[in-house]
């Protein structure tokens, strides 16, 4: 599946952000890339419920990008996302391990699927 970005780097990385920045209000921050094609985004003031509503709205719009890979030859993409809240007694390796959990389960069920963190209790 990596192969593609791998070979060709995705051009609309700053118009995914830019997706990303319009559906929640214009308050997005794209804090670092995660290796080739994974990203951690922070919305601040955004609770779980709203995260996963902003990134289901951001994987529908993704899904119907195009991405141009060469002159005449496009691909649509998807996207996977795991979606963690935050709060102050958390430490940012836990929740960023809780995002990346999530992210794990949305891979496992599927294409364009977004997974919140839930905590066992």
């Amino acid at each position: 599946m990596k192969a593609i970005p791998e070979m060709n780097p995705i051009p609309s990385t700053a118009a995914w952000v830019h997706e990303a920045t319009t559906l929640n209000r214009g308050v997005c921050l794209l804090l670092d890339r995660r290796g080739g094609v994974e990203f951690l985004i922070l919305l601040p003031d955004a609770g779980a419920d709203e995260a996963e509503e902003t990134m289901q709205r951001l994987t529908e719009r993704i899904e119907s990008l195009l991405v141009e890979m060469a002159p005449g030859d496009c691909i649509g993409v998807t996207v996977s996302v795991g979606v963690a809240g935050c709060a102050p007694t958390l430490r940012v390796a836990e929740i960023y391990s809780r995002a990346d959990e999530a992210l794990y389960r949305a891979k496992d069920v599927g294409r364009n699927r977004v997974k919140v963190y839930r905590s066992l209790r």
